[in-house]
């Protein structure tokens, strides 16, 4: 009954002006905000952060994820790099390129 109420309200003060409408927005907040509404506003507030908490989670392992991948990827490239300089023999490489892929 109130919702209706509301839409009248706001219909009026559209139609006799912009003042009408300042005042009845706070009445309308008001009356929203009853108990049961805040109830309702809190619960979906604390499932919409938790689906977000999820969110984030899943991400950050997929960027873990990634950083390690990229970060073997560049090491055995800087393996490569050093042996193919001569600073590295083969048989430091392929140690060095072992303990790498068993982390």
């Amino acid at each position: 009954m109130g919702t209706v109420f509301f839409i009248f309200f706001h219909f009026i003060a559209v139609i006799f002006g912009f003042w009408m409408l300042l005042i009845s927005i706070p009445m309308h907040i008001f009356y929203s905000m009853n108990k049961r509404n805040a109830n309702k506003i809190s619960k979906n507030i604390q499932e919409q952060t938790e689906v977000l908490k999820n969110q984030k989670e899943e991400s950050n392992i997929k960027n873990d994820s990634q950083k390690t991948e990229t970060s073997m990827a560049d090491e055995l490239s800087k393996l490569a790099q050093l042996r193919d300089s001569g600073v590295l023999t083969e048989e430091e490489f392929s140690s060095q390129k072992e303990k790498l892929l068993n982390k």
